[in-house]
């Protein structure tokens, strides 16, 4: 046995095999594909988010078409349900031990169906005029299924900002409810 695997080892480095193992798949790897939209929307579902009164969120977000470079795919759309938030408009980031699922429809070329994988988001950045969603997570292994089992990174830029009035769009007598977005992700 010990034979063999000196075996296995010399004829891999013959080979020209190399093997590279990753904790984090954004740090180290280069994306295969990436995506971006600039015509999706974001609903703020379960009542919206309010200045002070702290409430669940669930983000309902959606992409138009995605124009995407890489080797396969050129063109395709994206969907999913945030939850897991609780919060006001101050203090809303994100429960990033839930994972929610999400749904990547491929569109160009023709045929190449959808894939399905689980993500977890956070708020990372607010400014005067957008709030800035960020997710990571990894799609199914469902055999058949394009990129199954990678890993996907991704934001969603929202022109709603959850800043408050006048310098944002959150004030106390109106709940916000949603937005424009534009999506970006990278599938590694």
């Amino acid at each position: 046995m010990h034979r063999l695997s000196r075996f296995i080892v010399a004829g891999a480095l013959l080979a020209g095999t190399v093997v590279f193992i990753s904790g984090s798949p954004a740090s180290a790897a280069v994306p295969t594909t990436t995506c971006s939209s600039a015509n999706g929307n974001v609903a703020f579902v379960t009542q919206g988010i309010f200045l002070e009164t702290q409430k669940p969120v669930t983000f309902n977000t959606t992409s138009g078409a995605t124009a995407c470079s890489g080797p396969i795919i050129s063109a395709g759309h994206w969907a999913a349900n945030f939850g897991g938030f609780f919060g006001n408009c101050n203090t809303l980031m994100g429960d990033v031990g839930s994972q929610v699922r999400f749904t990547m429809t491929w569109d160009t070329p023709v045929n190449m169906g959808f894939t399905q994988g689980f993500a977890r988001a956070k708020v990372s950045s607010r400014t005067a005029t957008t709030t800035t969603l960020t997710y990571w997570g990894s799609f199914d292994g469902a055999a058949g299924h394009l990129y199954r089992g990678r890993a996907i990174t991704g934001t969603v830029v929202i022109n709603t900002s959850l800043m408050t009035v006048p310098l944002g769009d959150c004030s106390i007598t109106s709940a916000l409810t949603g937005g424009t977005a534009s999506t970006t992700f990278k599938v590694y």
